[in-house]
């Protein structure tokens, strides 16, 4: 039960992140050097920015725990 309350707070998290990059860069803000891997992806592949943010850090947190 634990695990699953981390994990709907993770995927929470990740969700309002992801928000704030694409309303950064739909402001015409710019990005932060920690979202410009997401930013160049998405406009590589044409994914929308969310997605590439949240499959991105998701990567990035499954490496952290099991490599």
């Amino acid at each position: 039960m634990l695990m699953v309350k981390k994990a709907l707070i993770y995927v929470t998290g990740l969700l309002f992140m992801a928000f704030g990059v694409a309303f950064s860069v739909n402001s015409s803000l710019g990005v932060s050097p920690v979202n410009s891997l997401p930013y160049v992806i998405s406009r590589i592949t044409g994914l929308d920015l969310g997605n590439c943010v949240i499959g991105i850090f998701a990567f990035i947190s499954w490496c952290r725990y099991y490599c």
